[in-house]
């Protein structure tokens, strides 16, 4: 199974845009959204001004043909190329990473199981440390609030290094013998866009659209695309969607302890939490807290015993 491309390029130099979908093969509003809008332009309702797009609607086929997250291994976890290729998904791999190569902006579109409201992943601020460098977040960071979707998270990277190290002193101090999960590595924080911000001089966001298989979250991502390329004037029209009005940093992610550490209760995605408000008791009785004013993103109530349980973002004022 081979990647299928489509391309469309205006006759005055531009932005190069690159919109991915399917990433993950249960993921299936990114294929419905670019299927939409690509008829689009065959049907000339959009006619591309200037720059150069490519849509890869299933840049995931295997896990897509067997409606599976992924097939092998993840694609947006530990994303790089393997010159050794052991699996198909090193082939997509290969690929995508080089398509990568040719394009200075990425569109990366998922979507979600559980309730909740469309969000945009962005990168970090500007900054020249060592574990995620970035210069264009000014860029990026218009290019995000210009897609149509209400909020905004971003700090992935650092909390995520910041949870493989917590997790790996928790597995080190269980007794010998006792059945642990694998010791997560920094890398499988490493997805498409991190992939892609990396590569120097670009930018690129990921948008979760909604459910699964929520007519609403198509429309989020065909919004998503049109806007984009509204955006980086590649075409004309009009903005559709919501202004970006609320932003969030990841701050925590806990770690289950215990196969009776329990949430207090079921979090709505995004809902207004204050500092010390209970999130989770442990099995010790120990209670779990909001570190700042913010909300839950992810919650896994049955959680392998040394695996993500909380992931609690703090409020930020990254809009401007």
């Amino acid at each position: 199974m081979k990647l299928v491309t489509r391309e469309f390029s205006g006759p005055e130099n531009g932005p190069n845009l690159l919109v991915l979908g399917a990433i993950h093969g249960i993921e299936i509003c990114g294929p419905i959204a670019i299927d939409r809008i690509i008829k689009r332009f065959e049907d000339r309702e959009l006619s591309l001004k200037s720059g150069r797009v490519l849509f890869v609607a299933i840049a995931n086929p295997e896990a897509f043909e067997q409606k599976q997250r992924y097939s092998g291994r993840d694609l947006n976890r530990d994303f790089r190329p393997r010159p050794n290729q052991t699996q198909l998904v090193d082939e997509y791999a290969n690929e995508l990473s080089c398509l990568m190569m040719s394009f200075d902006v990425l569109l990366d579109i998922h979507s979600f199981r559980a309730e909740g409201r469309p969000f945009i992943f962005v990168g970090p601020e500007n900054n020249s440390g060592a574990l995620e460098p970035f210069a264009e977040a000014d860029a990026e960071l218009a290019f995000a609030k210009s897609l149509g979707i209400n909020t905004m998270v971003y700090g992935w990277l650092e909390s995520y290094t910041r949870f493989t190290q917590e997790q790996n002193q928790f597995l080190e101090a269980l007794p010998h013998g006792t059945l642990a999960v694998e010791k997560a590595s920094p890398r499988f924080g490493i997805g498409t866009t991190e992939y892609f911000r990396s590569l120097g001089n670009r930018f690129g966001v990921t948008i979760e659209c909604g459910q699964h298989d929520s007519p609403d979250s198509v429309m989020v991502g065909e919004n998503a695309i049109s806007n984009a390329l509204l955006h980086l004037r590649m075409i004309d029209g009009k903005f559709a969607g919501q202004p970006v009005s609320e932003s969030f940093r990841f701050s925590r992610i806990f770690i289950r302890h215990h196969t009776d550490d329990r949430l207090v209760r079921k979090f709505h995605p995004f809902e207004s939490l204050k500092a010390g408000e209970p999130l989770g008791i442990r099995n010790t009785g120990e209670m779990v807290t909001a570190p700042e004013n913010g909300a839950v993103i992810f919650q896994y109530e049955n959680a392998q015993v040394g695996k993500e349980w909380i992931y609690f973002a703090s409020l930020a004022d990254r809009m401007s």
